[in-house]
């Protein structure tokens, strides 16, 4: 069974259209390893949306990602305090 969180980093775009028409943003990225042709493996967070989500959105996505860390008494790292929201920007 595939898991969704851990992908090539080559195929683990930030944000997507799904073929469903829904949309996906990743965030919070870590390497996890290698797969077997070298390519680096990486875990993330995400959240779905069925449209095209605006940056507001996608920064509460990731602040209440924050806040679920801090309930169950995960220490906030700076990567996680500071998110580059650059990387969800796009075009219509």
């Amino acid at each position: 069974m595939e898991q969704k969180n851990i992908l090539p980093r080559i195929c683990a775009k930030p944000i997507e259209q799904q073929p469903d028409g829904t949309w996906i943003v990743r965030h919070h990225f870590r390497v996890v390893g290698k797969d077997d042709n070298g390519e680096e493996l990486v875990t993330f967070a995400s959240s779905e949306y069925p449209d095209k989500p605006t940056i507001q959105q996608i920064q509460r996505s990731i602040d209440r990602y924050r806040v679920s860390l801090t309930m169950y008494g995960d220490t906030i790292s700076d990567e996680i305090e500071k998110v580059d929201l650059s990387m969800y920007m796009f075009t219509d």
